[in-house]
C-alpha cells in the first residue's frame, strides 16, 4: 500500500508518518507541502491513499471535487486524527472524504484500519456508526440544483439564517411559494432538511480558474 501524507508543519502528519512508514506493508515516501504537491504526486505515483489533517479537510475537498472527480483509480482521502469523535468523522463523510484513521491506535491496529477505509471507499460504502446517522457521502461537495435566480437568491438567504417570511419578503413572493421552492430544491438534491441546503450551499464554491490552471 503507497500513502501520500499532507501537511507539512502538523504534528498529526508528523506522528502519522512516523507511526506508518515502518510497517512493511506500507510505502509513504514524505510528507508533502501543499495541496498542489499532493496533486503533483498523485499523478506521477500509483497511491492506495492520502492521509491529511483535521484542519486540511477542505483541502482534500478541493482535490477530490476539482482534479480527481473524473479518476476512476483516484486514492482514499483520509483524515489522520488523534480524536476519533463521530463528529469529525461525520464532517469528513459530509465533505466527500473517506473516513478517518485513528493515530491512537497500535501501528498494526491502525493500518488495518487504513486498509478497511480504503477497502469501503472502493465498494462505495461507508462504516456502520456513519450510515446508521444518516449521513450523506459527499453531500457538501455536490454541484447543487438550482434551477433559477429565484432559487439561488432563496439559498443565499436561507443561509443568511433568515425566517420564511423575510425570504418571502425579500424576494417579492408568498410565504406558501417559499416553502414549495424550498421543498422542491430539497428533493432535488436529495436532501432532507433546509439545514443541509443552507451548509452545501455554503460550502458550494468553486475553484477560480487560475487555480484551475495551476491544478492541471
Amino acid at each position: 500500500m503507497k500513502l501520500c501524507i499532507g501537511a507539512d508543519k502538523s504534528e498529526v502528519s508528523r506522528l502519522a508518518f512516523e507511526k506508518l512508514r515502518q510497517h512493511p506493508s506500507l510505502t509513504v515516501d514524505g510528507i508533502s507541502q501543499s495541496g498542489a504537491e499532493i496533486i503533483s504526486v498523485i499523478r506521477e505515483n500509483r497511491i492506495d491513499a492520502v492521509l491529511v489533517p483535521p484542519d486540511w479537510i477542505e483541502v482534500g475537498r478541493l482535490i477530490k471535487m476539482h482534479v480527481l472527480r473524473a479518476h476512476s483509480t483516484a486514492p482514499a482521502f483520509v483524515i489522520s486524527s488523534l480524536d476519533n469523535r463521530i463528529s469529525l468523522r461525520t464532517r469528513a463523510i459530509a465533505v466527500g472524504l473517506d473516513g478517518l484513521l485513528d493515530l491512537s491506535l497500535s501501528t498494526d491496529e491502525a493500518v488495518d484500519q487504513l486498509n478497511r477505509i480504503i477497502n469501503q471507499s472502493s465498494q462505495r460504502q461507508i462504516d456502520s456508526d456513519i450510515e446508521r446517522l444518516g449521513v450523506v457521502p459527499g453531500l457538501l461537495s455536490r454541484d447543487l440544483l438550482l434551477d433559477s435566480d429565484f432559487d439561488r437568491a432563496l439559498a443565499d438567504m436561507i443561509v443568511a439564517g433568515l425566517p420564511d417570511e423575510a425570504i418571502a419578503q425579500g424576494l417579492n413572493s408568498t410565504i406558501q411559494e417559499v416553502r414549495n421552492r424550498i421543498a422542491a430544491i430539497l428533493s432535488a438534491n436529495e436532501m432532507q432538511y433546509r439545514t443541509q441546503l443552507a451548509v452545501a450551499y455554503s460550502w458550494s464554491f468553486q475553484l477560480p480558474d487560475f487555480a484551475r490552471l495551476l491544478a492541471e
